[in-house]
């Protein structure tokens, strides 16, 4: 599905409607403080389902791209346009049709499913918080939230802050939250995927009308055209439930 999920980028925009950075970090932080706290939590991670019929035409452009490499690459380099995707070619191995099954992907939107449930130990040291996945090594282990500071960390990377997010739909509805992102690439005019060196780092967390607890983080490296990273966690904070001295079951949070 990661794959389909990246392949779908080329062809449309996509991404969630915010507003430009108002002098809202402050409030961001604190935001992202107070919704994860001092409590370990459960990570449940989900994946996106399209549609039968959008994932049929999805694998289908996926065979075309991958038996003519070398056209898809130069059709790629003269025809993408930022925000635009690419324009329809019968080549793509779908009728026109068909495309805009993809171009359109916004009336037919994916369907969250769980996928998997990761155990994190939040590690606070006075005004940094950090995260263990107690589970199986997690891009959560390279994240670092330094509250006195206002630097959220990737690894060895600083995300500046973004901008505040109200996402009026969304495969979990309509949700507010704040958003962190890193881009750096060696080509800002003209995009040539066989020599694109490019990161993409990118983190939000918000919560839904009905309170519950998002976090997103996306994390992207190409080298020279070949991909190094591709990391996409959607993912809901749930309480974790703990037995007492007295045998009682308790709430993290």
């Amino acid at each position: 599905m990661q794959k389909l999920m990246m392949m779908l980028a080329l062809f449309v925009s996509v991404g969630c409607k915010g507003q430009k950075n108002d002098g809202t970090k402050e409030t961001a932080f604190k935001f992202a403080d107070s919704l994860i706290g001092n409590n370990n939590f459960i990570l449940q991670r989900y994946d996106l389902v399209f549609p039968e019929k959008v994932q049929q035409v999805l694998q289908k452009v996926q065979q075309a791209m991958t038996e003519n490499k070398g056209w898809f690459q130069e059709y790629f380099n003269k025809n993408y346009k930022e925000g635009e995707g690419l324009p329809y070619n019968e080549k793509f191995g779908v009728t026109a049709e068909e495309y805009k099954l993809i171009k359109n992907i916004d009336k037919t939107p994916p369907s969250p499913v769980a996928v998997a449930e990761d155990t994190i130990i939040v590690l606070r040291t006075d005004s940094r918080l950090k995260f263990k996945c107690k589970n199986r090594l997690s891009v959560l282990d390279f994240l670092e939230l330094d509250l006195g500071n206002l630097c959220l960390f990737v690894d060895a990377d600083i995300i500046p802050y973004n901008k505040p997010i109200h996402a009026l739909q969304s495969p979990f509805g309509e949700w507010t939250g704040y958003n962190w992102k890193y881009v750096k690439t060696n080509q800002e005019y003209e995009l040539r995927a066989d020599s694109l060196t490019a990161t993409l780092i990118d983190v939000s967390v918000g919560k839904t009308i009905d309170n519950r607890k998002l976090l997103l983080v996306k994390v992207q490296k190409v080298n020279s055209g070949i991909k190094k990273a591709n990391v996409d966690v959607l993912g809901i904070l749930l309480p974790l439930v703990v037995k007492t001295g007295d045998g009682q079951l308790k709430k993290s949070f």
